[in-house]
């Protein structure tokens, strides 16, 4: 069933870069963790310098949990939010793009989460106060420790619930049913064809796809990235 739904997905996605609303042919970039990393980086960000012990922060490409298929790995990501709005990041590298150029682009994010719908913790629900968020940007996203000693992401993703100037908000990560007591994963899509999002590429022809999940939850988050896919047309 796994499989199927991906093979789907793919005629999809690749049916609606071939055929862009306006008439443009679009680059289609599909990255799918079964088997690799694609070299995609992980980061974390909006915790104190130092704490990363505390703040129980991993990241690993690891196999999926059951009852999801476990022969298939993705990127996994861990963080125990005590500051009240940890970022848990990905970035990505694209080149051969034209130089200084806008670029219209629409993503499609696949995910495993555990986080129960309708179930309150400390700082908010446990699932709908997690954000996942989706961008681009020219320079790279890399955490700066500020004068408080707080590392702080040096691109504009927004607030948790807002949308920045180089990432969109495209949904919260909370499972389709409420069951606060069985942490059981299931995968969730995010596509982004609503939303109208433009990044302008780098000197160099190149763009950093961004994935994140915002949390104002004051709890653990562990999140699984299945399928990041990002099309862009040349504005």
């Amino acid at each position: 069933m796994y499989k199927k739904a991906l093979i789907l997905a793919a005629l999809v996605w690749t049916a609606a870069c071939q055929n862009p609303a306006d008439g443009g042919a679009a680059l289609d970039y599909r990255f799918d963790f079964r088997n690799s990393t694609h070299d995609w980086a992980f980061g974390f960000a909006d915790y104190p310098s130092g704490q990363e012990v505390f703040y129980e922060l991993a990241a690993e490409h690891r196999f999926l949990p059951a009852p999801l298929r476990q022969d298939r790995k993705s990127m996994y990501m861990y963080g125990n939010n005590h500051s009240d709005d940890l970022i848990m990041y990905m970035r990505k590298q694209i080149t051969g793009l034209k130089p200084n150029t806008e670029y219209r682009v629409r993503f499609v994010v696949e995910i495993a989460s555990n986080a129960p719908l309708d179930c309150g913790a400390p700082g908010g629900p446990v699932g709908e106060s997690v954000y996942l968020k989706a961008g681009a940007t020219a320079e790279p996203p890399v955490p700066v420790a500020n004068a408080a000693g707080y590392f702080r992401l040096n691109v504009d993703i927004g607030s948790q619930s807002n949308p920045g100037r180089d990432a969109l908000v495209l949904g919260h990560i909370a499972r389709s049913r409420t069951d606060c007591f069985n942490p059981a994963y299931e995968l969730k899509r995010f596509d982004s064809r609503r939303q109208e999002f433009r990044a302008k590429s780098g000197v160099d022809g190149s763009l950093w796809l961004l994935v994140a999940t915002d949390s104002g939850q004051e709890a653990s988050t562990g999140i699984y990235y299945t399928f990041v896919g990002a099309d862009l047309t040349e504005m």
